[in-house]
């Protein structure tokens, strides 16, 4: 019973990310009235632990990080005039620690990923062949689609069965089929990604050997915004550009080094605490929506709390599933580079399910171990 209640909650999550930012979502306010259950669901969950005496001890190094990132974030948008509207972000967070709370087993993995997948097949192939969505960004939906295909590879890229395989092999077929419409790059490129990994082709432990290397991956598009910033400035820009023109009929970085510039420019006047506003979400760069939202301090304390519990997976890394969930957000992570959603007034579920996942994982597991110690 319990799976298929924990099953049912990870999949309306995914259904609520779907209508996130549309247009029945600010008439209905599913994001807003999403965000007020999970925050009181989520303090009730805190207290109802109290009361039973399971005190959750928070540790100083934690007390630090992740109260920093509150304080710094709804710091930089009060002084900027914007009251408290960091929670409109922040509750991600309130998120990650209700997902924590469920105890997730293998069908729970296996069932909630599959709907999802093939859920998200089902999107594209409505916005493909109807009207029915017709209205919403192309975009939209091949994010929608990308994510999707990554939360169904966490149980399906250690798969050893040969079936096992060709029906992984002709779930990603379809999916990069059905984004080829959508003309996204980034969203057919890390689908494509995910099944090289999934076939290991491209070495699975590049993700989950790198221990050592978590904050160089949660670097990444920073990295990737001042990279582009500089190519842009050199003849190899105009070589790339008429490439890209050639071949996909559009610019090589579709005038996101100017935004990023932008970005780096406003910045570099509010460096510390930075604009305050996370309305401005169109900068296609996680990175540098942080920067310039909460400046240099929210964006180290946030790059901390992630690096926190990305730690905190490495250390049940020999678990399979742990190790899915882990190539999982990265790949995500590191396609954010060049898009939006991840960091938003309305941000995109799916990173921060899978992060919560890991730990609902991870309290499985603990108790697996629990168990089989009191057996024996």
């Amino acid at each position: 019973m319990e799976t298929i209640v924990n099953t049912i909650i990870l999949v309306l999550l995914w259904c609520i990310n779907i209508f996130n930012g549309t247009g029945l979502d600010s008439a209905y306010h599913i994001t807003q009235n999403t965000k007020n259950i999970v925050i009181i669901i989520s303090i009730l969950c805190f207290l109802i632990k109290e009361v039973n005496g399971r005190r959750l001890l928070v540790g100083k190094r934690e007390f630090i990080i992740y109260g920093g990132m509150f304080c710094s974030f709804e710091l930089s948008v009060f002084i900027a005039g914007f009251g408290f509207q960091a929670i409109n972000y922040l509750w991600m967070f309130c998120l990650i620690y209700l997902i924590s709370c469920m105890t997730l087993d293998d069908n729970t993995f296996l069932l909630s990923s599959l709907m999802c997948g093939i859920g998200g097949i089902g999107i594209l192939y409505i916005y493909n062949n109807s009207s029915i969505l017709s209205g919403w960004n192309e975009n939209s939906i091949a994010m929608i689609g990308m994510d999707s295909f990554l939360l169904m590879l966490i149980s399906l890229c250690f798969v050893k069965s040969i079936v096992k395989k060709i029906f992984l092999l002709c779930l990603s077929y379809i999916y990069i089929i059905f984004i080829l419409p959508t003309d996204s790059r980034s969203s057919i490129l890390f689908v494509v990604i995910g099944v090289l990994f999934a076939f290991n082709i491209i070495p699975k432990k590049i993700i989950y050997n790198g221990k050592n290397k978590i904050t160089w991956f949660l670097l990444v598009p920073l990295i990737v915004a001042v990279c582009v910033i500089f190519v842009s400035n050199t003849k190899m820009f105009i070589k790339l550009d008429l490439w890209s023109y050639k071949q996909f009929q559009k610019p090589i970085f579709n005038g996101r080094n100017n935004i990023w510039k932008n970005g780096l420019d406003i910045l570099s006047t509010k460096l510390f605490l930075g604009a305050g506003s996370i309305e401005v979400n169109g900068w296609h760069n996680s990175a540098v929506t942080c920067l310039v939202t909460y400046g240099c301090i929210g964006y180290i304390f946030w790059i901390k709390a992630l690096k926190n519990m990305i730690l905190r997976a490495f250390e049940w890394i020999n678990d399979y599933i742990i190790q899915g969930c882990i190539l999982s957000f990265f790949l995500l992570y590191f396609q954010q580079s060049v898009e939006l959603g991840f960091i938003s007034s309305k941000p995109s579920f799916t990173g921060y399910i899978v992060l919560g996942m890991i730990f609902g994982r991870i309290r499985y597991l603990w108790f697996c171990e629990v168990y089989e110690d009191a057996d024996n």
